[in-house]
């Protein structure tokens, strides 16, 4: 392949620029990131879930983030 070649252009992220660009889109991310950083999402470890669904325990958690 040619170095100078055009990419390809991914439909995935052309969906997800179509997606993002919607207003409503955007007010629900700006509300999620307010509440995640206001405290009021109850955060759920991966492996908290992972024992709700009855799957192994395997991995270690990473560290959660300060708030």
């Amino acid at each position: 392949m040619d170095a100078t070649a055009d990419p390809i252009p991914d439909p995935v992220d052309e969906e997800l620029a179509h997606l993002l660009a919607h207003s409503v889109v955007q007010q629900r991310l700006a509300d999620f990131e307010h509440r995640l950083t206001t405290g009021e999402l109850d955060l759920v470890s991966h492996d908290e879930v992972r024992r709700h669904l009855g799957l192994p325990v395997d991995t270690p958690e990473p560290p959660t983030p300060a708030r």
